[in-house]
């Protein structure tokens, strides 16, 4: 019991403080922002949303996050392709040597998340035709291919998981995904949109997200995964990162076909349960600019970003 009221008033904190990213700054005037790294990028996203069994799901998730559940009672899981092949821009603004950032494209990363729940809001992004309420996500793990990306999420308390390769193949209405794990073991991601009926035009999406993590790269423990900060018993190992994206819908929203395949006792097999799904929804962004702004908790305890999350550069008139 006393584990479960700590929890709630651990992740009613946390999102408290996700909602004031423009909140005060520190005694003296002077803001500390507690960014551990920042990127923003342009590229292709496809994500697809499927079922999952809600006990696989929570043996990934802390009792402290609500699972989002459909109305059969599975959980809600989620894979995020992004390939960013010429401009995917990093920086650490509160420490050298990636102060001022540098371009790491061509870059390509992998998000397996769980939908959780969270306060509803919508959000307005300049710019956008339709905006996407605020979506909130568990992040089992980030698939990326470079050491420094990799040490970049795992800095920021975020589930890196270093790969051998992701290839994107765009086809138009169709793409093709790759990934090698360094085991040798192989997933894919396959998408096709249908354009019929196509909008008149390509639609501007905007939307925000939320993405948390507790703890290292594996199933939860017997304590949740929870470290605790000895100066204050606040729990200290969660990031959080805001997310902000604008990006063109060549078709209708959710209106992509993705189907996931993986070979046996691979993370996605052992995150969500299969190793073959095809998805329920899914949305093809292209392009999509997008802004991450990425911190831990044991700094999201005491300090707030220094200023608003900055809105991703605007996208060409159609």
């Amino acid at each position: 019991m006393k584990r479960k009221v700590l929890w709630s008033l651990f992740f009613v904190a946390a999102l408290m403080l996700g909602l004031m990213v423009t909140g005060p700054f520190v005694s003296g005037g002077v803001p500390k922002n507690p960014s551990l790294f920042e990127k923003r990028f342009q590229g292709i996203q496809i994500v697809a949303f499927f079922p999952v069994d809600p006990d696989i799901a929570l043996q990934w998730v802390p009792p402290a996050f609500d699972l989002v559940l459909d109305a059969q009672g599975m959980a809600t899981g989620a894979v995020a392709v992004i390939h960013s092949a010429e401009y995917c821009f990093i920086s650490t603004p509160n420490s050298p040597p990636l102060a001022d950032g540098e371009s790491v494209a061509p870059d390509s990363v992998v998000h397996f998340w769980f939908q959780v729940q969270g306060p509803s809001e919508l959000l307005p992004v300049p710019g956008a035709m339709i905006n996407t309420p605020t979506a909130y996500y568990y992040d089992v793990a980030d698939l990326v291919t470079t050491q420094e990306a990799h040490s970049l999420y795992r800095r920021a308390g975020r589930p890196a998981v270093l790969v051998s390769d992701i290839s994107f193949i765009d086809y138009g209405q169709d793409q093709a995904v790759e990934i090698t794990f360094r085991n040798g073991s192989m997933m894919y991601v396959e998408a096709h949109t249908n354009f019929i009926p196509a909008p008149p035009f390509p639609l501007k999406l905007g939307g925000n997200s939320w993405q948390y993590h507790v703890g290292g790269n594996g199933k939860m423990g017997n304590n949740s995964g929870v470290s605790l900060n000895p100066a204050n018993g606040n729990p200290s190992n969660l990031s959080a990162t805001k997310a902000q994206f604008l990006g063109l819908t060549p078709g209708m929203p959710n209106s992509t076909q993705v189907e996931i395949g993986a070979d046996p006792g691979t993370i996605f097999e052992d995150c969500f349960g299969m190793a073959y799904v095809v998805a329920s929804r899914g949305t093809l962004i292209s392009p999509n600019n997008v802004v991450l702004n990425a911190s831990r908790g044991d700094l999201l305890w005491t300090d707030y970003p220094s200023s608003p999350i900055p809105v991703p550069p605007a996208l060409p008139e159609p």
